[in-house]
């Protein structure tokens, strides 16, 4: 969802830029938000295999639809609530296929009145996320309740450059499995992280927009296993929890996760872009290392 996120807040950046109007309603509801995402994107390993030849690439498609309203405090301050929901579809690896829904109420401040005063945002989202199988109709994989926390604050440098810094604390609640490790707990999609992220975008011309981010993440992390390196990743001692599954087998480590970013966005229009990313992701535990990286081509409508 965080990639989803990073492209909309572009989108919405570059319409701002383009959309030089500014609204000045105070105490009423305001614009509503429409938006939808069409995405197909790239993986070299997709499960997030800290072993070369367990790693497997695979194409995805999503589709996320989005739909709130803001609501003028005063001049300077605004809320806003947005509902979402995301669908996926694997060309390999049917059984990780996720829809997720989500609501998220947040609030926008602006330090004051012009162009480049800076701006302090913060919001609080509920998420529910669940795995079904494209092979099997009938298979789930697991649910998982999500909730997050999170701040950021940003400012336009000059008509062309904005930087952004931000956090956020994340709390995942999943489902528990079965193990054969009766040492070892059996809730690995249970999961609390914080992450920061430093970002910045550079508008080239009257249509594209270029950006680039990186994220530190820190905390509980999970991938997959099978069963011929399961005894491999029980070895390293890294384990904190771990559950056998239909396709073999999921584990969760303490781990430093590092993601970087590249964005090229064109602007069709006020309502219509197309967006271009590439992104490098690294999680590091004590004795394994997981790498993915990915490129992503979305659609992107804004009401």
């Amino acid at each position: 969802m965080k990639k989803l996120l990073f492209l909309a807040c572009f989108f919405v950046t570059f319409n701002s830029f383009a959309n030089s109007e500014i609204k000045t309603s105070t105490g009423q509801w305001v614009e509503w938000i429409v938006e939808a995402q069409a995405s197909v994107s790239y993986h070299t390993n997709m499960l997030l295999s800290p072993y070369n030849k367990n790693q497997q690439q695979d194409n995805n498609a999503k589709l996320s639809v989005f739909l709130g309203r803001n609501y003028q405090v005063n001049g300077n301050t605004r809320l806003y609530l947005v509902s979402g929901f995301q669908t996926s579809k694997h060309n390999n690896i049917g059984y990780i296929e996720q829809n997720k829904w989500d609501i998220n109420l947040g609030l926008r401040h602006k330090l004051g009145l012009g162009f480049n005063v800076p701006y302090v945002s913060a919001s609080l989202k509920y998420g529910l996320g669940w795995y079904r199988s494209s092979n099997n109709p009938n298979y789930v994989n697991y649910d998982q309740n999500r909730f997050a926390l999170s701040a950021q604050v940003g400012k336009h440098i000059n008509e062309r450059v904005s930087l952004a810094t931000g956090f956020e604390f994340n709390v995942n609640q999943g489902e528990s499995g079965a193990s054969d490790y009766d040492l070892i707990d059996t809730d690995p999609f249970d999961e609390q992280y914080a992450s920061v992220f430093v970002s910045g975008d550079y508008i080239v011309s009257a249509h594209w927009l270029v950006g680039s981010a990186l994220t530190f993440r820190y905390g509980d992390f999970y991938a997959s296993c099978n069963d011929s390196n399961q005894a491999d990743v029980i070895a390293t001692g890294d384990i904190n929890a771990f559950v056998d599954s239909n396709w073999g087998c999921s584990y969760q480590v303490i781990a430093k996760v590092y993601t970087v970013s590249l964005i090229a966005s064109y602007a069709i229009n006020a309502h219509h872009a197309l967006n271009f990313q590439v992104q490098y992701f690294n999680a590091v535990s004590n004795s394994l290392e997981h790498i993915n990286a990915s490129l992503q081509l979305s659609y992107n409508y804004s009401l």
